[in-house]
């Protein structure tokens, strides 16, 4: 679709994937703007980073994780508002 299409031309082509990710699976699940898949693929990114070298590909849990946490920080944010 075309969200998944999104995803795939914000994320860099060096970024080494996981046979898991599904990016219809995440557009299906979450509604998202540009800016909010550049912060869950740069958080997703970051906790890939930290496993030993040989297990170092973004998973779809690591993308899923990401985003529930961006969820979080906004619902955090705007309570009261």
């Amino acid at each position: 679709g075309y969200s998944d299409q999104i995803w795939k031309s914000i994320l860099p082509e060096k970024v080494p994937l996981a046979h898991d990710v599904d990016f219809e699976d995440i557009c299906a699940r979450y509604s998202m703007t540009g800016g909010n898949i550049k912060n869950a693929i740069f958080r997703a990114c970051a906790k890939a980073v930290l496993r030993p070298e040989s297990e170092r590909k973004v998973r779809h849990a690591d993308f899923i994780h990401a985003i529930e946490l961006d969820y979080h920080i906004k619902r955090k944010n705007n309570i009261g508002f």
